[in-house]
């Protein structure tokens, strides 16, 4: 396929490569539970407009707003050892797909998210993490994403635990990001200039040609790529993209822009969550979350806006 869609559809799959799939992995339950909460965290229900205070054990439906205030976070269970921890001064909405209730969609606007998936756990489910900048498709990892705005660039950091990590995006694909590496994906709000930094570690970077070719590139800590994306003067169906690698090494042989041509994509319309219904009472089951802690996450270096 030769054309592209909009830069702010990238698609990130982490896969827990270390540790093979089991059959026993637990299917998400149709509803998710708030295991633990330290602080101010607030929910708002489908159908309502207002926002009220979470309590521990609550069992929230799907299309569920959380917001969670400054020092404070709350650990959300989606099955027996599947979960994650909202950290502080987090909106998101725990969202499922229409096409497929298997498959939930957390829909991040600020803040930061951590992930604990067991091995495995696709086999029965899917879970995606879509940020103003990126979309997230997790295999199985322990994982982490954030988003916030720098400078005048939509900025999303991916940073893996355990396992390994690719992202994959209209305009290009990373491999090889692995345990304690991390990488960021920023943008402006016109996503016409994307920029992807590797803050730590060493991954291998793909993009595509005009005739559908691909190119390889290994970057490491420091090194960045930028994409920058405009209409064509001649045919406003088309569009000019121009990649750019810049190396930290000097050592490195600089490596010369170079430009590619796509057809522009139709537009696709947003998938939209059924309505589930109100809260439940909590589940009698216990929860096993000796995993997680609930704590303000541990602040961490970020580059700064656009050079």
């Amino acid at each position: 396929m030769n054309h592209m869609k909009p830069a702010r559809l990238l698609t990130v799959a982490a896969a827990f490569l270390a540790v093979a799939c089991t059959a026993g992995a637990t299917p998400f339950e149709p509803q998710f539970t708030i295991v633990k909460i330290a602080g101010t965290c607030e929910v708002q229900l489908p159908g309502t407009n207002e926002f009220s205070v979470a309590t521990e054990g609550m069992v929230c439906p799907y299309e569920t707003v959380i917001r969670s205030a400054a020092a404070s976070s709350c650990i959300l269970s989606f099955s027996q050892d599947n979960g994650c921890l909202i950290c502080q001064n987090t909106t998101v909405k725990i969202d499922e797909s229409m096409k497929n209730k298997k498959h939930k969609i957390l829909r991040l606007s600020v803040g930061e998210i951590e992930f604990n998936l067991e091995p495995g756990f696709r086999k029965r489910n899917r879970l995606s993490v879509e940020t103003p900048s990126a979309i997230l498709d997790a295999i199985a990892c322990t994982c982490a994403i954030e988003h916030k705005i720098i400078g005048d660039l939509k900025t999303s950091n991916f940073r893996c635990t355990e396992g390994d990590v690719e992202i994959a995006g209209d305009y290009f694909s990373i491999t090889g990001l692995g345990a304690n590496e991390h990488v960021t994906v920023a943008e402006t709000p016109k996503n016409d200039f994307i920029r992807i930094k590797v803050v730590i570690g060493e991954i291998t970077l793909t993009v595509r040609d005009t005739d559908g070719s691909e190119r390889k590139i290994i970057l490491s800590a420091g090194d960045e790529l930028t994409i920058m994306a405009s209409d064509s003067q001649t045919n406003p169906a088309i569009l000019d993209v121009v990649y750019k690698i810049v190396f930290a090494d000097p050592q490195k042989a600089e490596l010369a822009p170079w430009q590619a041509t796509f057809q522009k994509p139709d537009a696709e319309q947003p998938d939209k969550a059924e309505d589930v219904g109100g809260p439940t009472p909590p589940l009698p089951k216990e929860r096993k979350w000796s995993h997680l802690t609930v704590a303000p996450p541990v602040p961490t270096v970020t580059p700064v806006g656009r050079q």
